[in-house]
Parts: structure tokens; sequence; C-alpha cells
């Protein structure tokens, strides 16, 4: 439901299915919400907020999307 949201710009809704589902999901499943959420974060421009949610999960992700997202989030978070 929080990538539906998402999709309308959304992101207020968003973020808050994306809480309540951390606070009840399995530890197995902290680095795909936080990769969720930090695509909304990304969405609105919030770069720090994405280095933030992704930084403690970079070697947990299999695929390389997060790990793209997290460097060009670093890139544009820097001034």
């Amino acid at each position: 439901m929080a990538g539906v949201e998402r999709a309308f710009k959304n992101f207020e809704g968003a973020r808050e299915l994306l809480a309540q589902v951390r606070d009840i999901a399995p530890v197995s499943l902290a680095p795909l919400i936080a990769y969720n959420r930090a695509l909304i974060e990304y969405e609105t421009q919030n770069y720090p907020a994405v280095v933030e949610l992704l930084e403690p999960y970079r070697n947990s992700f299999k695929r390389a999307e997060p790990a793209l997202l997290l460097e060009d989030a670093k890139k544009r978070a820097t001034p």
C-alpha cells in the first residue's frame, strides 16, 4: 500500500504506512523498509534522510538499486 501512496504522490500517507509496518515487521525486513522510506525521501529531495536511512544497511542489500540510490543521495546531499 505504501507503494501505491507513493505512486500517487501521497508521501505523508506512505510514510505513515511504512512507520506502522516498521513497528510490527520482523527485523529481517528492516533494510527493505528503510529502502522504501528512502525512495520517498529521495522523491521529496530530502537527500540527507536517504543517506541516514540507507547507510546502516549498505552491505545488507542483494540488489544494486539501494546502493546506487545511497551513492546518488550522498552526492546530492553534499553542497
